[in-house]
């Protein structure tokens, strides 16, 4: 066996595969090479393998099944990195795409990456009927993704490695492309030219040299590591803030928008408030839905501006976890602009902390963290509102910097509201 595995090699340990699968399992629909073989940028002796699995929906083999095969060449091979076999089933490959949340990793990126890179290894599937993921759709995989990577991992980014860094980096570059220029660039030795091509806020030559030298198999010492570290958690804050609305505070909270996988969670929440008989500011209206996914339908409406109440604008609901245990800790809803309802008693931000987790500064830090999230949205002065008797909310918003305008006579409850303005830029 030769040691490096050249590119006719690997199409060829590629064809045994494809031969080997389609054996077992007659619902085999096609065979894609994605990734360096089906991208045109295979290295010899130093890239995996990677392909994509097409089946019927009734297929009995799984991806557990397809992982053993797939290990089993790495191996017989001494294939470097790996040799990867993603399945997808028919259904699958068109959205919404269930597969992101029930895997918990980016699959829109998946079906990208068929689209432009896939190069048949097996038959054909008509990959021109499958759309391309919309903005929206990576969007909400890239939430699905970091919600996970912030569950399993410490936020310690000087602790990445040198090889984790760099895939980092490249995978958040490569991200901004998509989402904010409808761009899919996969070729990692690519990402960089491109990236820098489209007016990125975000630009460190030093840390781009030292991830090209990585690409091309050189190494760095700790104190250059230490930078690219350094550049990692950079760039991984503004373009998280910027892209996904993600927000985090030096005392480990998140707050970030809902996902779908967050609903158990939010009826817990809910629950104590209804139990203690609290006020549920911030919520959505979520006191009067019984049912789930009509809140989160509900929501997930009143966040696109195409399908949001014309008279209200977007408004879209956030969770706030703690990093030690991911409990949701408090909610808050942020509305892009005002009504003259919102104007007088409600303001742009509303927000609650459960009542076992109060008088720990919590609000503070949420309403902190808002303010962030509003001058990436353009909102230059917030506008935060509580009822005169509530002193400890009015505590929270001067801590913020909130300044009082004026108190208001509110019909509805006759209660007093008080109305601050908060500089975003401060």
């Amino acid at each position: 066996m030769d040691s490096i595995i050249t590119e006719a090699r690997a199409l060829d340990i590629v064809g045994e595969f494809c031969r080997e699968i389609t054996t077992i399992e007659d619902s085999i629909l096609a065979v894609y090479l994605v990734g360096s073989l089906g991208g045109g940028y295979y290295r010899p002796g130093q890239s995996d393998i990677d392909t994509v699995i097409i089946v019927k929906d009734d297929a009995k083999i799984t991806q557990a099944k397809m992982d053993e095969i797939a290990e089993r060449y790495h191996i017989k091979y001494a294939i470097p990195k790996g040799f990867g076999s993603v399945m997808i089933r028919e259904h699958e490959l068109y959205p919404p795409y269930r597969k992101s949340e029930d895997e918990e990793f980016e699959f829109g990126v998946e079906i990208a990456r068929l689209k432009v890179q896939g190069k048949p290894a097996w038959s054909n599937y008509p990959l021109s009927a499958v759309p391309m993921p919309t903005k929206e759709l990576l969007i909400d995989d890239a939430r699905i993704f970091e919600n996970w990577s912030w569950r399993e991992f410490s936020p310690a980014h000087q602790k990445l490695s040198m090889t984790a860094c760099v895939n980092s980096i490249l995978m958040i570059m490569r991200r901004y492309l998509m989402i904010e220029h409808g761009v899919f660039e996969f070729n990692k030795f690519k990402i960089i030219r491109t990236y820098r091509s489209h007016a990125p806020a975000i630009i460190n030559e030093k840390a781009f040299e030292l991830i090209e030298r990585y690409l091309y198999s050189e190494t760095f010492c700790e104190t250059e590591l230490d930078a690219l570290r350094e550049f990692h958690a950079e760039i991984n804050h503004y373009y998280n803030l910027k892209l996904l609305g993600f927000k985090t505070s030096k005392s480990g909270l998140l707050l970030r928008p809902v996902i779908h996988a967050d609903l158990p969670a939010i009826y817990d929440y809910r629950a104590e408030f209804l139990e203690n008989g609290d006020s549920m500011d911030g919520t959505s209206n979520l006191r009067v839905y019984n049912n789930p996914e009509e809140w989160y339908r509900f929501i997930t409406l009143s966040a696109d501006p195409r399908t949001c109440r014309a008279d209200w604008g977007p408004d879209t609901q956030y969770v706030c976890l703690r990093r030690e245990d991911n409990r949701i800790v408090g909610m808050l809803d942020i509305r892009d602009r005002l009504n003259e309802e919102c104007l007088h008693y409600y303001g742009h931000v509303g927000y609650s902390v459960r009542c076992s987790e109060r008088r720990k500064g919590y609000a503070t830090e949420m309403l902190a963290m808002a303010k962030e999230i509003c001058r990436v949205k353009g909102i230059g002065r917030m506008l935060v509102t509580c009822v005169k008797e509530n002193e400890a909310s009015a505590r929270t918003i001067r801590k913020c910097g909130g300044v009082i305008e004026n108190e208001i006579f509110d019909p509805n409850d006759h209660s007093i509201t008080q109305r601050y303005w908060i500089e975003t830029s401060r």
